[in-house]
């Protein structure tokens, strides 16, 4: 199954990482200037194609994934963390 405009869920695999990983780098929370909005604008919009795409080669609904953010904003972090399958 392809992702938007044709693209495959193959080639964005090895990119989904790397473009998290550059996120991950974000500034700090401080006062921030136009350029680090801009930059932090287009990695977020980087991480979220590839997350698309893989949604979309997948068959994954949104609003599934938004079901999880709600339950997730009833417990804490570490709670949540815990509860996981390993």
């Amino acid at each position: 199954m392809g992702g938007p405009a044709g693209v495959s869920i193959e080639a964005t695999q090895p990119t989904l990482p790397d473009e998290a990983d550059d996120a991950s780098r974000l500034p700090a929370l401080r006062p921030l200037g136009q350029v680090e909005l801009t930059y932090i604008v287009a990695e977020s919009a980087d991480v979220l194609y590839h997350l698309l795409v893989v949604w979309a080669a997948t068959g994954v609904k949104p609003k599934a994934v938004y079901d999880v953010l709600q339950a997730r904003r009833a417990q804490s972090g570490l709670t949540e963390k815990k509860s996981r399958k390993r």
